[in-house]
């Protein structure tokens, strides 16, 4: 969901780059208004490319989780 509503910001206003709070928050415009984590996973770093193909997060645990885009 996170991965999809960067590329479509991106898409709309032209960037080469979208972060998490880009995408998520209470203002009208922001695509997603909160993200609840399942396994304590912290998305706030997460920053997509234009040119990714792939997103990364890494659970509290150590386990990397990938996302194709």
């Amino acid at each position: 969901m996170l991965g999809a509503a960067a590329q479509q910001l991106m898409k709309v206003k032209g960037l080469s780059q979208a972060g998490y709070y880009d995408v998520v928050g209470r203002q009208t415009d922001s695509y997603i208004r909160s993200v609840e984590p399942i396994m304590g996973e912290n998305y706030s770093g997460l920053v997509v490319h234009q040119t990714d193909t792939q997103i990364e997060i890494v659970a509290p645990d150590g386990t990397n989780v990938t996302f194709d885009l």
